[in-house]
């Protein structure tokens, strides 16, 4: 439902509606197979609760072209729009709240013109003059039946008018429990045990008003009380609900940024590491010798068209030492010259997990992306199988050029 909301906001930032079919590529195939019904109700969770200064996003779905929804009057009577249900301009009512969409979430945003009421115009006829003058009272005669129903009469009016209100206040508190239990699953401890708290009063209400048996501990919850007290109390809870949605997925996106800022500073400082330690004598052989066996074995890898995990290598240095062993390994790497240490896999198979560290100590600029490290790790290994095989050869072209040029490139 979040999803949903969003996406359709973005379609308003954009200044463009959309279709459900649209809705189901982008946000997520499973819309594909909802129902009519189903569609329905998760528009009313939407857009609950109705406020006026709030547009409703589901009067931006399109049905063949330009149509709205065929079910829209159905969504905004469950909102509680007045005469939703019975009126005929439901088409012009969502292009007025569409372009209170568009103001709303526009870049920059603007005043949103109101909100188009459905109220049912009173038709105007022409009346025979003699009619209206029977139907018309002696001013003499002060307020008379004909003008104003009598007490008889305006009692079942009355009913008749609270009931309806009474009604659409449930459908409304009924519709704003179902979104808060909604996004139940999806809270953090202490925010679903708040939304929890704030549900029991009205689900009780709601239980005891549908005739459905309640425990004992709660069947005194909320006696006496009317449904419309319970509106806002749910209205802040739900709307506490989404913010606290919003601030879990801002943290998320953060701590991803930080671990990523992280494992990419790992990799940089590891060939410092490494050089400090084989400067204070960690590396037990002398680094030329142990730079040739390195460069011996992953010749002959090469030449076999295979790879080598790290584990496997020959050297019994320490891991931060056999990075920087692997970094003097390709110390000369040229446009011509292939990359050995790019033939080190990691357990799974893949890159090493300081390839990154490796290519910088080539002198080699370093891509951003996994998916782009993975293309270039390949593309180095094809380069070394070529360089290396009994009838050598051509290296197919790097993926990526000196870091030294790319910075001249770019005026670094």
């Amino acid at each position: 439902m979040t999803a949903l909301r969003d996406a359709l906001a973005q379609h308003a930032r954009l200044q463009s509606t959309t279709t459900w079919e649209t809705l189901s590529r982008t946000v997520s195939p499973a819309l594909a197979k909802y129902s009519g019904t189903g569609r329905m109700d998760l528009l009313v969770a939407v857009d609950t609760p109705l406020r006026e200064h709030v547009p409703v996003l589901s009067a931006l779905i399109r049905d063949n072209g330009q149509r709205s929804l065929p079910y829209l009057s159905r969504v905004l009577s469950e909102l509680g729009v007045p005469h939703a249900s019975s009126s005929v301009h439901i088409r012009r009512w969502a292009a007025v709240e569409t372009d209170r969409a568009f103001a709303a979430y526009g870049v920059p945003s603007r005043a949103m013109p109101p909100r188009l009421s459905l109220l049912p115009t009173q038709p105007v006829t022409n009346r025979p003059t003699t009619a209206i003058r029977e139907a018309t009272p002696s001013r003499s005669l002060g307020l008379t039946q004909l003008q104003r129903p009598s007490a008889r009469q305006r009692i079942p009016q009355q009913h008749a008018l609270r009931a309806a209100s009474e009604a659409s206040t449930v459908r409304y508190l009924r519709a704003l429990v179902a979104a808060l239990e909604d996004l139940l699953p999806t809270l953090g401890k202490g925010s679903r045990k708040r939304a929890r708290k704030a549900l029991t009063g009205p689900k009780a209400w709601l239980a005891r008003h549908d005739g459905a048996p309640l425990p004992k501990a709660q069947r005194a919850v909320g006696t006496g009380r009317p449904a419309a007290s319970y509106l806002r109390p749910v209205e802040a809870a739900l709307q506490a609900a989404r913010q606290s949605i919003r601030d879990t997925e801002r943290l998320r996106e953060k701590q991803q940024t930080e671990r990523k800022a992280e494992a990419e500073q790992a990799q940089r400082t590891a060939i410092v590491a490494s050089t400090k330690e084989a400067a204070e004598g960690i590396v037990t052989a002398p680094a030329d010798d142990a730079v040739a066996r390195l460069r011996r074995q992953l010749s002959g890898v090469a030449a076999a068209g295979g790879t080598v995990m790290t584990e496997d290598l020959d050297t019994d240095a320490t891991r931060s030492v056999v990075v920087y062993l692997l970094g003097l390994v390709d110390r000369r790497v040229t446009t011509d010259v292939a990359m050995l240490s790019a033939l080190v896999t990691g357990r799974d198979g893949g890159p090493a997990p300081f390839f990154r560290a490796l290519l910088r100590a080539a002198g080699l600029a370093v891509p951003q992306t996994d998916q782009a490290l993975l293309m270039v790790w390949t593309r180095e290994q094809q380069r070394a199988h070529a360089a290396y095989a009994t009838t050598p050869r051509p290296l197919p072209p790097r993926l990526v050029p000196q870091a030294a040029a790319l910075n001249r490139g770019t005026g670094g």
